[in-house]
């Protein structure tokens, strides 16, 4: 079942098409993680953009990082590319969760980021140097939550080598 965006606020709606124009013009059949992650460091008003480009993650960068990521999926342009499902599973199984912790009824980016912050998208992270348990840790302290519990949620060592 495909995800369904009216429940998400227009800045995650904003993302979400972002990702989506990233995914067209890389002629991607799909939108994956890494479109997602483009999509929120460029939606420059909402609350997970600011944190990503805090971290140094932008789209610029994601794409230089991966620069020939899904090759195999490259070939016709889709006018409106679904969701990869992994992604899409990722956003389903994780949005309710990101909701019930950070509050709100409405899907805002932060909601999206941090849904975002499990595999795939560590391997993101890993590959871009980044701590994803810092980056959780900020978008529950920028949410107004108390971080504190959260010290223990790292990852050791990369799990991935590339």
């Amino acid at each position: 079942m495909p995800i369904s965006l009216s429940a998400w606020s227009l800045r995650a709606q904003q993302a979400y098409l972002l990702a989506e124009e990233d995914a067209r013009q890389r002629q991607h059949k799909q939108i994956t993680v890494h479109h997602m992650f483009i999509g929120l460091a460029e939606e420059t008003r909402g609350l997970a953009g600011r944190l990503l480009r805090a971290e140094g993650i932008t789209g610029e960068r994601i794409r230089k990082v991966f620069p020939h990521w899904h090759i195999f999926d490259a070939g016709r342009s889709l006018l409106q590319p679904p969701l990869a499902p992994v992604t899409e599973r990722l956003l389903e199984n994780n949005l309710p969760l990101s909701l019930n912790d950070l509050g709100g009824k409405i899907v805002s980016t932060r909601h999206v980021l941090l849904a975002l912050l499990e595999l795939p998208g560590l391997i993101l992270l890993q590959m871009l140097k980044v701590d994803q348990g810092h980056l959780r840790r900020t978008v529950y302290e920028a949410s107004g939550l108390d971080a504190s519990p959260l010290l223990g949620y790292e990852i050791d060592e990369p799990c991935y080598t590339f």
